[in-house]
């Protein structure tokens, strides 16, 4: 913990710290989000699509300028398209899925990500792995044609991953065989 400390954040490129609102109980809309992130020292903010989703042109090229003048950069935004549940749920959301990837395109974002519930109890592992990779390559072709990447993350904390009768995806090479099974270059 100690060398963790010491650690410099700033000093390696390729890492930035960003705030993700939601997931600390700020209830804030993006203009605000950004603000609270300069001001306390993050270098990324999540996009947040139910706020941009309401801009205008103007307004969104207004907001990736303000984040570009601040040295910011935008985080991943939460994937909208709801694969977890039924056919008919799923397939009404990647009708709206090019409307949205159209809006984070406009303002700037690129990277869009999700988490993959490891269990169920339904679906046996074989079962969940093929809805998965058929459900998240469908979303990745839209996402691509607006330059978007998916990032996927497994929750691998085994009291999550055994609550259910059928454990899923919890480890890194379970993901990695799942995105190599998506066979699409932006996830």
């Amino acid at each position: 913990l100690a060398s963790l400390a010491s650690w410099n954040y700033q000093e390696v490129p390729k890492f930035k710290l960003g705030l993700c609102g939601e997931r600390v109980g700020i209830d804030a809309n993006q203009d605000q989000l950004i603000e609270l992130a300069k001001t306390n020292g993050f270098t990324a903010v999540q996009p947040l699509i139910w706020d941009l989703s309401k801009c205008d042109a103007r307004k969104l090229a207004e907001t990736k300028a303000k984040l570009a003048e601040m040295k910011m950069v935008w985080g991943a935004a939460d994937l909208s398209t709801e694969f977890r549940q039924t056919d008919a749920i799923f397939k009404d959301d990647l009708k709206k899925l090019p409307a949205i990837a159209k809006v984070l395109q406009s303002a700037g974002v690129t990277r869009v990500a999700t988490w993959v519930m490891p269990c169920h109890d339904l679906m046996t592992y074989r079962e969940n792995f093929r809805l998965h990779s058929i459900r998240l390559k469908e979303t990745a072709k839209v996402l691509e044609q607006f330059g978007l990447r998916l990032g996927l993350e497994y929750v691998g904390t085994k009291l999550v991953w055994t609550k259910m009768k059928f454990p899923f995806i919890h480890t890194m090479d379970e993901t990695n065989e799942l995105i190599a099974v998506i066979g699409q270059n932006n996830v």
